[in-house]
């Protein structure tokens, strides 16, 4: 998995996201994306503008982490962060079955 430290970076800076994107004339959204991780494809005219603005070097904004199969970094032994539809139909079941769970334990009735 590539794991970005622009939170890292702007925090050393204390600069907010705001600040780099009004710096870099940068969307916010797509800042946001970038500093949550979030993003699957990134411009490099927008790491371009990043790195000449936070003066740095695209290593110190991305870092390559390796996965296992079983979807665990090797370094920290977190999951990654993206999940498949199946684990994201999971969880939605499993929210539904204890949402119901707590109406019905605390006699709240649905309309």
């Amino acid at each position: 998995m590539i794991k970005c430290h622009l939170p890292i970076l702007l925090a050393e800076r204390k600069l907010t996201q705001a600040d780099l994107a009004r710096k870099t004339e940068i969307r916010p959204n797509t800042i946001n994306w970038l500093y949550h991780n979030l993003n699957e494809r990134v411009s490099l005219e927008h790491i371009d503008m990043i790195c000449t603005i936070l003066n740095c070097d695209i290593a110190d904004i991305y870092e390559y982490v390796p996965v296992n199969q079983d979807g665990h970094s090797r370094i920290q032994g977190r999951p990654s962060k993206r999940m498949n539809v199946v684990q994201v139909s999971e969880l939605d079941a499993a929210i539904g079955v204890l949402v119901k769970n707590y109406l019905r334990t605390h006699e709240v009735v649905a309309r």
